[in-house]
C-alpha cells in the first residue's frame, strides 16, 4: 500500500496502466474513479483483516444487524476522511492534473434504502467501527434503488436508480461464502442411528444466496466492520417442477429493488420471499461461522447478537425459534375441545416457521410422525431411558420435586371423558390389573435400560400416566433443540416444570381449562395442586380467554401482567376435510347439543329448555351427542319429561360423524355453565349453523353477534331457540353476521400471537 504522496501517484499509476494499457492522461474519469476506489478499500482492507483476526482471537461476542435498509450513501470520500488519508490522496491526484471533486461526483448513491430507516441502519454500523466494537450489516443487493426523481417539460419524472451502472467497487464477492435458501416444500423429521432428531427440507425450491462484503471503516480508528448484501443466484439443484425460464425469473426479482408493490398477492408473495432471503441467508451464515468455532449452539446467544431494524426481517426469530410443546391431545390420536385447539394452533405456528415437536403420550409409531410443515409428534411411550449416573440424579430430582409440589392420588374410577361402551370391559379388566400392582414405582429399573409405557387416554392411572409422562419429557428434552417449552394443561404441567428446571429455556404455560371449570365446588384438590405449580413456575400464561384469566387470578392468585389472553380459533376444516352443507330436513329441525356430558357443559339445562321448546313447537327434534358422567341422569330425566320421540342421544362422536352432525342441525345450543372458551360454537359457525351460547364463556367475548343466554335462564334460552327456528330471516341474518366474524377468528392470528411471546421470552422479556 501506500504511505506518503509519492507512492500513491506510483501505485495509482501502475494501476491505470495495468488495467486499462492507458496512461493517466489519456485515461477516462470513470476508469480513474475505479482506480482510486479499489485502491481506497485495498487499503481498508489490511485493517478489515487485523478486525476478523482480533475478533477470532479475542473470541468477542458480534452484533448481526438486519434491515432491508442501508443508506449508506457515497463512500469515497467518507472512507478518504476515516482512513486520515483524503489530504494525501487529493494532492497527489493534484500532481497527476485531477481533481478529486470530478470522482467524487461520478459515485453514485448505494440504491439500498430510501430514507430514515435506511440512514439509521447505515449510522449505526458506522457507529459501531467508530467505537470500535464488532458489527456486521446484512441487506440485500438490490439491482435498482426505490426510484431517481427528474424534471421534464416542468413535471416530475421517477425513472429507475441503476446506482450499480458503474458496479461498486467497494464489495467483494464472496461465492465460497454462498449458502442455498428453500422456498416452498415441507419439513420432515427422522431419528438417527443415534436416536437424535434430524430435520429435511424437501421438495423445497433451491436460491443461492451469494454475499457480497462492503468495508465500513470507523473513524480514527483501525476497526473495521462488514456490510454483507445478498444476490439471489441460480442454484446448482434446478426445480424440476417449474420451468427454467420462470425459476430465473423469479429468483431475479427477489434483488430487483427495494419494496416491490404489494397491492397483488404476488407482490405480497414477492415481498415475503426477500425479507425471508436475506434473513434465512444471513442465519445460516451465523450459524454457520459460529460453528466453524465452536462444536455446539448452545453459546449461540453468548457470543452473537441478532438485531432486528423494524418489522421486516422479524422472520429471524422463526427462523431460529424451536418450540417444544407437550400436549395430552391431538387429533387423529384424540380430538376433543384440547386437541383441536392444539391442532389448530400447531398447524398455524408451523406455517409461520417456527419449528414444533409436540410430544404425545403416545402414538401410533416410536419414531417421530410429521403432521405438516415444520410440525412433528413424539410419543413418550416407547421413551428408552439408560441407567447411568446422570440419569439416577435427574430421577431423584423428579421425585423430590413431585414429593413437593405435586401428589399423585388414585382414583379407582370406571367414568372417562370420551369413552365409548366398547371399551368398557377393557378399562374394568385394567382397574382390576392397576390394583394388584405397585403403580408408583421407579421408572428407572434396576436393569441397565428401562422404556417408559403410556397409553396416553383418561382412565383410573390418569395420574401416575401423568408422572411417567414427566420422566419421558426430561428423557426427550436432554435431546431435542428447543428455544422455548409450551404446555397445555394440568396433566403436562408436571413434564413442563421439570424440563424447565433442568434446561432453563422459558415456559409458557397454556390453560385452556380451570379445574373450577370441570368440578366446580369439588374440585380435586390434587388436580388443582397442579395447576397451581405449574402456572407458578411458568414465564408466562396463556389464557384462552378473560373469563379464564380472571378465574386464574382469584383462583390462583397469579399475577394478571403474567397472563396473556390469546383467543382460540377455528378453521373451515380442521382436519383437511371440507363437507358441503347439505339442505336441512323441511319437515323438522335438529338443534344439537355437543360437548363432553359434565356439569361443566350444563347438559341438564338444555334438556329443561327442550321440553319447554316442544311444548310450543312439536315438530323438533334435540340431539345430545357426547359422554360423560351425567349422561345416565339425562337420559332418565328426559324419559321424565316424556320427551323420549323428539331427544336423541348419539354417545361419543369422533371425526366425520362430527362434521355430518354439525352439518345437519338447524341450531346449536352451548349452555356451559363455566367454559373457559368453547371451541364448538365456531366449529358449529364454520358450517353455517346459528348458536345460542352462555354468557357464562370465553368465546362469548370473540363471537359479539351470536345469541346469548345466562346458562340458568331456561325460559330465555326456550324462548331464543323458538324464535330462531320459527324466524328463518332471524336464523340468516344470525349466519351471515357470525360468517363475517369468522373471517377474524382465525388460528394464523393466535400463531402470530405466541410467536410475539415467544421472541419475548427467548429475549430475556417478562
Amino acid at each position: 500500500m501506500f504511505n506518503n504522496k509519492q507512492e500513491f501517484v506510483e501505485e495509482f499509476t501502475k494501476r491505470i496502466e495495468e488495467n486499462y494499457g492507458r496512461s493517466v492522461e489519456q485515461s477516462h474519469p470513470t476508469e480513474r474513479f475505479m482506480v482510486l476506489g479499489e485502491m481506497v478499500r485495498d487499503f481498508a482492507g489490511i485493517h478489515w483483516k487485523e478486525t476478523k483476526e482480533k475478533i477470532a482471537a479475542d473470541e468477542a461476542k458480534q452484533m448481526y444487524y438486519f434491515s432491508m435498509e442501508f443508506l449508506i450513501g457515497r463512500l469515497l470520500t467518507n472512507n478518504l476522511m476515516n482512513l486520515g488519508i483524503y489530504e494525501l490522496v487529493r494532492d497527489g491526484l493534484q500532481d497527476l492534473d485531477i481533481d478529486i471533486n470530478e470522482l467524487e461526483d461520478l459515485e453514485s448513491d448505494a440504491g439500498l434504502g430510501t430514507g430514515g430507516l435506511g440512514r439509521l441502519a447505515a449510522c449505526f454500523l458506522d457507529s459501531l467501527a467508530s467505537l470500535q466494537l464488532p458489527g456486521n450489516g446484512n441487506c440485500i443487493r438490490y439491482q435498482y434503488g426505490l426510484f431517481r426523481q427528474k424534471i421534464e417539460n416542468g413535471y416530475q419524472v421517477e425513472v429507475p436508480d441503476q446506482w450499480l451502472k458503474l458496479g461498486n467497487v467497494w464489495e467483494v464477492r464472496k461465492p465460497k461464502s454462498a449458502v442455498d435458501v428453500k422456498f416452498w416444500g415441507h419439513v420432515e423429521m427422522r431419528k438417527n442411528e443415534n436416536g437424535e432428531l434430524i430435520f429435511d427440507h424437501v421438495d423445497a425450491e433451491h436460491i443461492r444466496a451469494v454475499p457480497y462484503d462492503m468495508p465500513v471503516v470507523g473513524h480514527g480508528t483501525k476497526e473495521t466492520n462488514t456490510l454483507r448484501l445478498w444476490s439471489a443466484e441460480a442454484s446448482d439443484i434446478i426445480p424440476t417442477n417449474k420451468d427454467f425460464r420462470l425459476y430465473l425469473q423469479e429468483l431475479q426479482e427477489i434483488c430487483l429493488n427495494v419494496y416491490p408493490d404489494d397491492s397483488t398477492d404476488d407482490g405480497k408473495i414477492l415481498r415475503l420471499k426477500q425479507q425471508y432471503f436475506f434473513v434465512s441467508a444471513g442465519v445460516k451464515s451465523i450459524i454457520r461461522s459460529h460453528l466453524r468455532v465452536y462444536p455446539t449452539l448452545d453459546n449461540l446467544g453468548e457470543k452473537i447478537a441478532i438485531q432486528l431494524n423494524d418489522t421486516h426481517p422479524v422472520l429471524a426469530i422463526p427462523e431460529l425459534m424451536r418450540v417444544l410443546m407437550f400436549g395430552w391431545e391431538f387429533p387423529p390420536y384424540k380430538s376433543g375441545g384440547l386437541g383441536t385447539a392444539c391442532y389448530g394452533m400447531g398447524r398455524a405456528l408451523a406455517k409461520k416457521g417456527t419449528e414444533i415437536l409436540f410430544v404425545l403420550p403416545q402414538t401410533p409409531l416410536d419414531a417421530p410422525v410429521r403432521v405438516g410443515e415444520r410440525l412433528s409428534l413424539c410419543s413418550a411411550s416407547g421413551t428408552r431411558v439408560e441407567r447411568t449416573a446422570r440419569n439416577l440424579r435427574i430421577n431423584e430430582e423428579v421425585r423430590e420435586l413431585w414429593r413437593e409440589k405435586l401428589h399423585i392420588e388414585h382414583v379407582d374410577s370406571l367414568l372417562l371423558p370420551y369413552d365409548t361402551p366398547e371399551s368398557y370391559d377393557e378399562r374394568r379388566r385394567e382397574l382390576e390389573r392397576l390394583q394388584s400392582v405397585k403403580r408408583n414405582a421407579d421408572v428407572f429399573s434396576s436393569t441397565q435400560e428401562t422404556i417408559l409405557r403410556l397409553h396416553g387416554g383418561y382412565g383410573p392411572d390418569l395420574m401416575s400416566e401423568v408422572y411417567r409422562y414427566a420422566c419421558a419429557a426430561v428423557a426427550i428434552a436432554r435431546k431435542a433443540r428447543f428455544d422455548v417449552i409450551h404446555v397445555h394443561d394440568w396433566m403436562t404441567y408436571p413434564a413442563g416444570i421439570l424440563v424447565r428446571k433442568l434446561t432453563g429455556k422459558p415456559l409458557v404455560a397454556h390453560i385452556h381449562a380451570l379445574e373450577h371449570d370441570r368440578s366446580g365446588d369439588n374440585m380435586n384438590r390434587d388436580v388443582a395442586g397442579i395447576e397451581r405449580a405449574g402456572l407458578e413456575a411458568a414465564d408466562r400464561v396463556v389464557a384462552v380467554s378473560h373469563y379464564t384469566k380472571r378465574l386464574v387470578m382469584r383462583q390462583y392468585g397469579i399475577p394478571g401482567d403474567k397472563i396473556e389472553v390469546v383467543h382460540n380459533a377455528v378453521s373451515r376444516s380442521e382436519a383437511d376435510r371440507v363437507y358441503a352443507v347439505p339442505e336441512r330436513c323441511a319437515h323438522e329441525k335438529r338443534v344439537l347439543f355437543m360437548g363432553r356430558v359434565t356439569f361443566q357443559k350444563g347438559p341438564d339445562y338444555f334438556v329443561e329448555a327442550a321440553k319447554l321448546v316442544l311444548d310450543r313447537i312439536p315438530d323438533v327434534r334435540f340431539v345430545m351427542a357426547g359422554s360423560g358422567d351425567m349422561l345416565p341422569n339425562m337420559v332418565r330425566r328426559v324419559a321424565q319429561l316424556r320427551i323420549g320421540s323428539h331427544f336423541h342421544f348419539t354417545g361419543f362422536l369422533k371425526d366425520e360423524e362430527v362434521d355430518h352432525m354439525y352439518a345437519v342441525s338447524d341450531l346449536y345450543v352451548m349452555p356451559s355453565v363455566s367454559e373457559p372458551f368453547g371451541i364448538a360454537p365456531l366449529e358449529a359457525m364454520a358450517y353455517d349453523v346459528p348458536v345460542l351460547i352462555s354468557r357464562q364463556s370465553g368465546v362469548a367475548e370473540v363471537v359479539r353477534n351470536a345469541i346469548k343466554v345466562d346458562f340458568w335462564d331456561i325460559r330465555e334460552m326456550a324462548n331464543k331457540i323458538c324464535a330462531i327456528l320459527s324466524y328463518p330471516f332471524l336464523a340468516a341474518e344470525e349466519v351471515r353476521n357470525c360468517r363475517e366474524e369468522l373471517k377474524a377468528i382465525r388460528w394464523e392470528n393466535v400463531a402470530d400471537r405466541l410467536n410475539a411471546i415467544y421472541a419475548q421470552l427467548v429475549s430475556g422479556g417478562k
